[in-house]
C-alpha cells in the first residue's frame, strides 16, 4: 500500500493508476503535488513488474491547473522553483519507460491542459473539457503548452485556445486530434484500464 499526501497511487496485474487528489481544489498543481507524483514515477520506473501507468483525475474535475495560491520555497524566484519543483516532474512522465495513459475526467485547464497532454495515450471522459486560461490572468501558457499543443492541433488551433480562452469540448478535441478516444463518463478508468492490459501483453 501506497501513502501520498495529494495523490491516490496503486498497482494491480502490472498497472499503476496514479490519481490527482486535491479534490477541494479541483486537482491544482502544487509543489507538494509535483513531489508526490515524482515519487510515484520513481516507484513506476524502479518496479519491472509495473507495465503501464494511468494518470486520471478524482471528483469532478482532471486538474484545475496551477494552485495560484501555491507560493515558491523560501527564497526562491518564480521561475527557479517551478524549473526545480515542476519541470523534472514532467520531464519523468514525458520519458517514462512505460506507456503513460492520461484518463481526463472532467475541465484540464491551464498547466492542467498540459498535463492531460503529456501521456502516449490521452481518453477523456464526455463531460471533459480542455482549456488553456492563461491569457485571463495574464500569463503565457506553461508546462509545455507552446510545445505541445501546436504539435498536436496546428499552430492556428492553438493561437485561438491560448489566446481567447476558448473551452474545447472532448468530441471537439478528439476531431481535432488532440486525444485519442472520448468515451463515456462511467466506463472512463475501465477504458483506460482495457488498453493499459492491451500495452502490458
Amino acid at each position: 500500500m501506497y501513502h501520498f499526501e495529494t495523490i491516490l497511487f496503486t498497482v494491480d496485474s502490472g498497472i499503476a493508476i496514479l490519481t490527482l487528489n486535491r479534490q477541494q481544489a479541483l486537482n491544482a498543481l502544487n509543489f507538494s503535488m509535483m513531489a508526490d507524483i515524482a515519487s510515484a514515477i520513481n516507484i513506476v520506473e524502479s518496479d519491472s513488474n509495473i507495465r503501464a501507468l494511468i494518470i486520471t483525475g478524482a471528483g469532478r474535475a482532471f486538474c484545475s491547473g496551477q494552485d495560484l495560491h501555491n507560493r515558491p520555497p523560501q527564497g526562491d524566484d518564480v521561475v527557479t522553483a517551478l524549473m526545480n519543483g515542476y519541470f523534472p516532474t514532467l520531464q519523468a512522465i514525458k520519458n517514462c519507460s512505460v506507456p503513460v495513459i492520461t484518463a481526463v475526467n472532467g475541465v484540464a485547464a491551464g498547466a492542467g491542459c498540459a498535463f492531460a497532454l503529456l501521456g502516449n495515450l490521452t481518453i477523456a471522459a464526455e463531460s471533459a473539457s480542455f482549456i488553456q486560461v492563461f491569457s485571463r490572468i495574464g500569463l503565457a501558457p506553461d508546462l509545455g503548452s507552446t510545445h505541445l499543443l501546436p504539435r498536436l492541433i496546428g499552430r492556428s488551433r492553438a493561437l485561438k485556445m491560448m489566446l481567447t480562452n476558448e473551452p474545447i469540448s472532448a468530441k471537439k478535441a478528439l476531431r481535432w486530434g488532440m486525444i485519442h478516444s472520448c468515451v463515456g463518463d462511467r466506463g472512463l478508468v475501465a477504458n483506460a484500464v482495457e488498453h493499459a492490459h492491451l500495452l502490458t501483453a
